[in-house]
């Protein structure tokens, strides 16, 4: 026996409307049941819930410490170039805090503290000057003037 569409939307459950979201009737009458178990008969069961885990090993003034520092330069900390790694801002961080990070777990929280990955801008070194001056600055392929 067919229902009106009238009575479908009626409905307050998810497990009578599986149709409308395109899930089989099974998984939405299990929908319908966690909801109802988790928030006692409320939408709340469904709602997202903020991530679990692992507190952060550094405090959160620790964090704006490195933040300035990532942003002091990489030179300012003692690396040869001015180039950030993950693996450096680790490095930084144990050689700091003493407490180790694994680099791959880096990214997430120092976006969250406003930093972002950022690429140099590369250059040919045929076209950088040399020691020597202007004179020195040749491009590749261009014929040398005759002395």
């Amino acid at each position: 026996m067919q229902r009106a569409h009238g009575d479908m939307a009626r409905d307050t459950d998810l497990g009578s409307r599986w149709w409308l979201v395109s899930l089989s009737r099974r998984t939405a009458q299990q929908l319908e049941e966690r909801r109802r178990h988790e928030a006692g008969g409320s939408s709340r069961g469904l709602k997202a819930r903020p991530r679990t885990g692992r507190p952060s090993k550094l405090r959160s003034e620790e964090w704006q410490q490195v933040a300035r520092l990532v942003r002091a330069g990489a030179r300012t900390s003692g690396f040869p170039t001015e180039r950030w790694t993950l693996t450096r801002v680790a490095h930084l961080i144990h050689r700091t805090f003493g407490v180790r990070y694994h680099p791959n777990y880096l990214a997430e929280r120092l976006h969250r503290l406003g930093l972002s990955p950022q690429q140099p801008r590369t250059r040919a070194k045929e076209l950088l000057p040399q020691e020597g001056g202007p004179s020195s600055h040749r491009r590749m392929g261009r014929p040398q003037p005759a002395p």
